[in-house]
């Protein structure tokens, strides 16, 4: 009994030896002045046979704390093996964190104690802190607490995977200066209720110290950080960006953690676009919180998220702020370089932070006089002229005086800018007159792979890539270690500047240019290794051979690697959800011709496999822009079933209408495999009554939706094929039902097929657990209240539509969606709405700003149409512009219903106007002709009513 009761009050401490040694002894000592006995190997290591010493102390310790670092965790160290003999002894395990490395498996069940949060951005300890958390322990040691399982904010750490960034959050607090101007601009942002503020500033300027500094300052405002980093593809990957953010609001914000929790889908989050992510955890579940003052969100270097020409954050956060459905109390602080990705995006989105560059100068001189307090205002003009605008200049040339590398005294021979002051460290790094430790050309290969790979390279990994020993590698990291950082992450150059400078030629005098193609080469050898032995898991395989590739300009390897199926896969399986498809879109824009490609037996499979989700996403579009249209006129038949299927929702979506209704004919009438599989032929007659319409068909598209609404029942007594969905197909067939008797004013029978599509959707939904699936049905139920209301505009029913369309709205708001197309097309029925009843003011921004987000020709159509009409019922001289532009596509794509309605507009203006003009009103047929008459006799009404 005795033996055991000693037991109970021994705690042994194992910790890995580190930078929180000076912590461990505090945590030591406050545990023993609550009458603990504490064992720290320090204590022991001249008394014997150490191991014997450390087991025998574990075996007679009833606790055991496991100090969580990235020296603990490491399988080269000691306390791995601690903690297994620890779990067999049966001791009580206190995890306790000091970094955000990740606890071993067998205690990851755990909930850790939060030592690390006592660490100021100094290194001092905040005692306040550091007490509760003593406490915590000491309430487990006593027995009046227990070391419970992981709690909510692990089960969000765990679904989220967020980001660690305290390294840069922290290297900025010590030395910050100035800024005051810019830190009131971000005030008054905040107070407003706009929802991005975005700073532009050029290199080396201090923005990212900036962005930092708001969190220290604003601690009530600012709820999170993202710190992007163009050689680290993680930290520039837009659904890392956003869970990362998400993880920190949660944190901030209880009332969000809780909704968080409540999402059903919330592990899978990663199996979603970038842009369902951001509405997934930005938009729904923010609906109900109100918070009590506004909370920004912070993601500095924007543009080094930036991939070929393209920024999906900004373009994600554009269409975010002009569908307006981003929460007034939400704010994003944006910092980048002005690149086009960046500017073309944010420019008419964003309030922009003036004060930041304006006051550069002035900041560097305060930084200045406070790092150097005698300094005469001769120098002091001196060293201003030299930083010319960098505090990057500014920051690493005080850390040379002060460690007397250069002097004040010689403040003339300072190197001017930053560009001179990288070339004045590599010369005296590897100038001729230096006693050098290596030459430049000795070290161009392990820089050369740091200024191309887009990760945070460690030195076990330089070694492999290079063939170079340990000895040699660390000579060189040594060299070079003032302008390149070594982590325990990995090695990273302190700022891109360094990187933009060394891969740019410049004049003849650039003796330290380095070649990215030379590190594309070594890469590409190294991934080669791994291409050849099928290793296609391989991580680095799957995320830089084909940008490699297009570097070195390999094509014809770069189309065996796109005809590789097995690679491809494996890809998507590494990448998640839609990232590898989309990469494998990326990849076919580097071809002048895709249609070889095309051809191949790979991408039928590819365009198989995933043709619901090239459906949804729009990614239809850009196979348009590489030329599958054409490919495909010698390609018909040879794909399967699914792919087949997939030609034809190809042809609809992008407006080819008279192809989309010959591939569905030349299925349903010849592919024996179909008439076994009902689910599939009512997708066919769907598709094919839809273009039917699209060209005034009418009783060909009504015959197509009846056969759809036989085939959805005859489906539900058997087993769908894999994404197919009867009922919803049915409720689709009554909806464009609705959609032709409107056309041809049978509105009675109009309202009855609405009623039922609504009714049939509603049912399917009620039948759904949470989730994706759930959710896009909901938001085609918007869909089938925006094309009743659009009917019963027509109708003259205003009331109805207003009440329809507030259904619509109460759907998006509860599920805001990437379907931007029913979205948008909502937003456009409702300015119809106004339009109609006279409510015109406003309108125009509106339409006009949904015009800039529309990627369909339908779509631009229709909104320069209502523009026209806009204009006609403003008296406005407009009108005709509009009118023909509207005209001009809808004669493209052989929209003939809509450009009989817009011809039909500029009938009225030039009636309106005395013009005598004879409108050739081209393709009519007698639903056509009806129609027009209708809607002719419906403007003329409004006109005279003297709407203005």
């Amino acid at each position: 009994c005795k033996v055991m009761s000693e037991r109970n009050k021994n705690v042994f401490i194992s910790y890995g030896h580190n930078n929180f040694d000076m912590l461990i002894e505090k945590v030591s000592k406050a545990i023993r002045e609550k009458g603990y006995n504490v064992f720290l190997d320090k204590d022991y290591l001249n008394q014997g046979d150490w191991e014997d010493i450390i087991d025998n102390h574990i075996r007679g310790s009833k606790y055991f704390l496991f100090m969580i670092s990235s020296r603990s965790v490491s399988r080269d160290g000691y306390c791995l093996n601690e903690l297994c003999r620890a779990g067999e002894c049966n001791s009580t395990i206190i995890p306790v964190k000091l970094d955000d490395s990740l606890a071993p498996l067998s205690i990851n069940k755990y909930q850790r104690i939060l030592l690390d949060s006592c660490i100021l951005p100094n290194g001092n300890i905040d005692e306040d802190i550091f007490n509760s958390v003593i406490n915590k322990i000491v309430d487990i040691l006593d027995g009046r607490a227990e070391c419970g399982y992981v709690d909510k904010d692990s089960i969000i750490k765990s679904a989220l995977k967020p980001i660690v960034q305290k390294e840069d959050l922290y290297k900025h607090y010590a030395v910050f200066k100035g800024r005051r101007k810019a830190f009131k601009e971000f005030e008054n942002f905040m107070e407003t209720d706009q929802n991005i503020l975005w700073l532009p500033a050029s290199p080396g300027t201090g923005k990212t110290a900036f962005s930092s500094m708001l969190c220290w300052n604003y601690p009530k405002s600012v709820a999170g950080i993202h710190f992007c980093k163009f050689n680290n593809s993680d930290r520039t990957n837009p659904k890392n960006i956003f869970t990362t953010l998400a993880y920190q609001l949660a944190e901030f914000l209880p009332s969000y953690k809780e909704k968080l929790l409540e999402l059903n889908e919330l592990n899978k989050v990663f199996e979603k676009n970038a842009e369902r992510i951001f509405e997934y955890l930005f938009i729904e579940p923010l609906l109900d919180i109100k918070p009590d003052n506004n909370i920004a969100l912070v993601i500095d270097a924007l543009d080094e998220a930036s991939f070929r020409g393209d920024n999906e954050v900004c373009a994600i956060l554009q269409r975010a702020k002009l569908k307006n459905i981003i929460p007034t109390w939400l704010k994003f602080v944006l910092t980048s370089r002005r690149e086009v990705e960046v500017t073309n995006n944010l420019n008419y989105v964003s309030v922009i932070c003036k004060q930041f560059e304006e006051t550069t100068l002035d900041d560097i001189k305060e930084y200045y006089l406070d790092q150097f307090p005698d300094l005469d205002e001769e120098r002091l003009e001196i060293l201003l002229n030299k930083s010319e605008g960098s505090f990057l200049y500014a920051t690493e040339i005080t850390k040379q005086v002060n460690s007397n590398i250069l002097s004040l005294d010689d403040i003339n021979l300072f190197p001017p800018g930053i560009y001179g002051f990288f070339n004045d460290c590599f010369n005296r790094i590897f100038g001729v007159t230096q006693e050098r430790k290596i030459s430049f050309e000795d070290a161009k290969p392990v820089l050369e792979f740091l200024c191309i790979f887009q990760e945070v390279v460690t030195e076990e990994f330089l070694q492999e890539i290079l063939k170079k020993d340990e000895y040699e590698i660390r000579l060189i990291l040594s060299s070079i270690s003032g302008l390149f950082k070594i982590t325990s992450n990995g090695i990273e150059p302190i700022h891109k500047s360094l990187i933009d400078w060394l891969v740019t030629p410049g004049d003849v005098g650039h003796v330290y240019y380095i070649s990215k193609k030379s590190g594309y080469k070594r890469l590409y050898d190294y991934l080669l290794t791994f291409y050849e032995k099928g290793r296609y898991s391989n991580k680095y395989l799957s995320k830089y051979f084909g940008k490699t590739l297009i570097e070195l300009h390999k094509i014809d390897e770069l189309e065996e690697l796109l005809n590789n199926y097995r690679f491809l896969v494996a890809r998507n399986r590494v990448l998640h959800f839609d990232t590898g498809l989309r990469e494998y879109l990326r990849e076919l824009e580097s071809f002048d011709d895709c249609y070889d490609i095309f051809s191949q037996e790979t991408f039928a499979r590819v365009f198989q496999d995933n043709r619901r989700l090239l459906y949804n996403s729009g990614m239809f579009f850009d196979l348009q822009k590489l030329g599958l249209t054409d490919a495909l006129e010698d390609l018909q038949g040879t794909f399967e079933l699914e792919g087949e299927i997939g030609i034809a929702f190809y042809y609809y979506i992008v407006e080819e209408f008279d192809k989309a209704i010959r591939q569905c004919k030349l299925l349903i009438n010849s592919n024996k495999e179909i008439q076994d599989k009902p689910e599939l032929l009512a997708e066919l007659h769907n598709v094919k009554g839809l273009s039917q319409r699209k060209i005034v068909e009418f009783d060909e598209a009504i015959e197509s939706f009846d056969n759809a609404i036989i085939c959805s029942n005859n489906a539900k007594d058997t087993v769908p094929s894999k994404n197919s969905d009867p009922a919803f197909e049915e409720s689709m067939a009554y909806l464009l039902l609705g959609k032709i008797y409107t056309n041809m004013l049978d509105f009675t029978k109009a309202n009855e097929c609405l009623d039922k599509s609504v009714e049939i959707l509603n049912a399917r939904i009620d039948e759904l657990d949470d989730g994706d699936d759930k959710t896009a049905k909901l938001l085609f139920l918007a869909e089938e209240y925006r094309v009743y209301a659009y009917s019963c505009i027509w109708e003259n029913d205003f009331v109805k539509a207003e009440e329809l369309l507030n259904k619509c709205d109460m759907i998006y708001r509860g599920n805001k969606s990437s379907t931007d197309r029913y979205f948008l097309r909502y937003q456009y029925t409702s300015c119809l709405l106004l339009i109609m009843r006279g409510e015109l003011k406003g309108v125009e921004v509106k339409l006009n700003s949904l015009l800039k987000n529309i990627k369909g020709k339908y779509d631009k159509g229709t909104i320069n149409m209502y523009l026209g009409l806009l204009c006609l019922l403003s008296n406005d001289d407009r009108a005709p512009s509009f009118i023909d532009e509207a005209k001009k596509i809808f004669k493209r794509i052989k929209a003939y219903l809509e450009l009989n309605e817009a011809q039909m507009i500029e009938d009225v203006y030039n009636h309106i106007h005395g013009i005598d003009a004879i409108i050739d009103y081209g393709f009519r047929n007698q639903y056509a002709e009806k129609w027009i008459e209708h809607a002719k006799e419906y403007v003329k009404k409004q006109t005279l009513l003297g709407v203005k």
